[in-house]
């Protein structure tokens, strides 16, 4: 089963326009200007929440797993 993917699609506006690897759905998050550091993280957020509901929906298995490396880590980082 390959792993799914986000990648910038060719041509679409730069850091606003990506899509699946796997299904090729289209997500997108506008933003105004990249010039206020604030900003950029604000979309950067918003873009790893768009993609975590698209693994969550569209590709169950992979988020699964994701959560549970997730999982893992905390509780490593909480036993040191």
């Amino acid at each position: 089963m390959p792993k799914a993917n986000l990648r910038q699609i060719p041509g679409g506006a730069p850091l606003q326009d990506f899509e699946c690897s796997v299904c090729k759905e289209k997500l997108s998050v506008r933003i105004e200007s990249f010039a206020d550091g604030k900003i950029v993280a604000a979309h950067k957020a918003a873009i790893f929440k768009e993609w975590d509901a698209h693994l969550y929906s569209a590709h169950r298995r992979q988020w699964d797993s994701l959560q549970a490396k997730k999982a893992k880590r905390e509780a490593k980082s909480r036993q040191s």
